[in-house]
């Protein structure tokens, strides 16, 4: 079962904002040093989610320094960590090494060696963290790529999408969650340099959730966009037409079927979306991507069992605002 923490400075009172967020969050919760950097505004927000052989944290800060040495390296974990910068530069040394990470580019560090970060500006970023036997079992060599900048790449890129794509998702269900840090461990693996072994496998597990995940939220960002097909989105993935086929098929549909579904799910938020009350049905079809509007009265009806002015009167009945509009 995942578990969730959020954790922000900007609830806490600001003359006492450092020392209880280095005291808590630092020393009881990511058993690390944390200090604000003097003459640099300082501000954290960070959100935790733990499943079995995973974490991971997403943070947006900056102003502060961190360090994770001495008797904080007793605590057991041996993890690796990869952490992405979204937006943003941060510094890390460790072993001996310099990294300099800037926006979308990654770094490689080890929970079991001394280890010393800054973050100077506003950053936002994601760190993946795994057990060392897990990836250590796909990966080529992960000691020699410890503190060393990783570029971008289509797995880091993937890796991002994959873990941003998930971020509303219970992965509570039997197996879900298994899955996912699977999947992650996979990526990893792919992004620190995977073995011949290692890289077949991945590919054909943690690549596929991710590519499929990936082009999900692409056709969930273009359902209104008239030359959305399987066509361009192989062309914008770098795969093919079959590819993103057999990618549904393993998911247990169609292309044509999710897409109509995702376009359907879109006609009925915004049909019951007060800001739309003034579009006329035919409009709402077209902003979901029907182009055709008997097609998509049909489709909606045996979907929904309403027609889609059915849907709208039902919403608006329902609103908070109804009792007071009807009166």
């Amino acid at each position: 079962m995942q578990q969730f923490l959020r954790f922000s400075t900007d609830t806490l009172p600001e003359r006492d904002r450092v020392a209880i967020w280095s005291e808590v969050f630092g020393r009881y919760i990511i058993a690390t040093k944390l200090e604000a950097v003097a003459g640099i505004p300082f501000s954290q927000n960070a959100t935790l989610r733990s499943l079995p052989e995973l974490s991971l944290a997403s943070m947006s800060c900056s102003g502060f320094r961190g360090s994770r040495t001495g008797d904080m390296l007793a605590d057991g974990n041996d993890n690796l960590n990869i952490v992405i910068n979204i937006a943003g530069t941060g510094e890390y040394r460790q072993l001996g090494r310099e990294a300099v990470v800037n926006s979308h580019e990654a770094a490689l560090l080890s929970s079991t060696d001394d280890v010393y970060a800054l973050y100077p500006g506003a950053l936002r970023s994601l760190m993946i963290s795994a057990p060392r036997q897990a990836v250590a079992a796909m990966a080529g060599d992960p000691e020699a790529m410890l503190c060393r900048t990783l570029p971008p790449s289509q797995a880091l890129r993937l890796l991002i999408s994959y873990v941003q794509s998930t971020d509303r998702l219970s992965l509570d269900s039997p197996g879900v969650g298994q899955a996912f840090a699977t999947h992650l461990q996979d990526l990893m693996a792919l992004v620190i340099g995977a073995t011949r072994d290692g890289e077949e496998l991945a590919r054909g597990r943690g690549l596929r959730a991710a590519r499929l995940a990936a082009i999900k939220v692409d056709i969930g960002r273009s359902l209104g966009r008239s030359d959305l097909s399987i066509g361009a989105l192989a062309l914008r993935h770098g795969v093919t037409a079959r590819y993103i086929q057999k990618l549904f098929e393993s998911d247990g549909t169609t292309f044509t079927e999710h897409l109509i579904e995702q376009r359907l799910l879109e006609a009925r938020r915004l049909l019951s979306d007060p800001e739309f009350a003034d579009h006329g049905i035919g409009d709402i079809a077209l902003q979901a991507g029907f182009g055709d509007l008997p097609y998509f009265t049909r489709s909606f009806r045996r979907r929904f069992g309403m027609t889609p002015s059915d849907t709208r009167e039902q919403a608006r009945r329902d609103s908070p605002d109804a009792d007071d509009t009807d009166s």
